[in-house]
């Protein structure tokens, strides 16, 4: 028969990882997680991580904890994304994907865990966590959403429902 081994996963980052995502830009790669500041890891391999500190001023999020970041780049400009302590989402920007990381917006609402999507026609979307699914918005740029819809996928209680 087949013989099967355990995997061991080399990477070794001290810290909680609530909600990574991981942003590749001019060959380094760079980790943010849910944290009070957003603190920022970066590396070349993906087993080497830094600590490179925090993006961001809690205050921009006034005072809670900013869930789910996620950064997007285009045009100079990093967007970060994020839904503070759940309650709906903001954006930050930063010339740097280290930061500071600025808000820019008012709450846009939207529950909780964004996610921007660029099409292979340069068309934005946001998706987000609901109560009742996932849902979607075109936006009409960075930091606008516009007509929402339910997309109909669920997975069955990890979309906060």
């Amino acid at each position: 028969g087949l013989m099967m081994s355990p995997y061991y996963n080399p990477i070794r980052i001290d810290g909680d990882f609530a909600d990574p995502f991981v942003l590749r830009f001019n060959g380094t790669y760079y980790l943010y997680c849910t944290d009070p500041t957003v603190r920022v890891r970066t590396s070349t391999d993906l087993l080497n991580w830094r600590n490179e500190g925090s993006s961001l001023d809690p205050r921009e999020v006034n005072g809670l904890v900013p869930f789910a970041p996620e950064v997007i780049y285009s045009n100079g400009w990093f967007y970060m994304y994020t839904s503070p302590s759940g309650f709906g989402h903001v954006v930050l920007r930063s010339t740097s994907p280290l930061g500071p990381f600025v808000r820019v917006t008012e709450n846009l609402g939207r529950e909780i865990d964004g996610s921007v999507l660029i099409d292979d026609d340069g068309q934005w979307y946001f998706y987000w966590a609901g109560w009742d699914g996932i849902h979607a918005s075109r936006m009409s740029s960075p930091t606008c959403t516009e007509d929402e819809s339910l997309t109909g996928a669920s997975l069955h209680g990890w979309t906060e429902g």
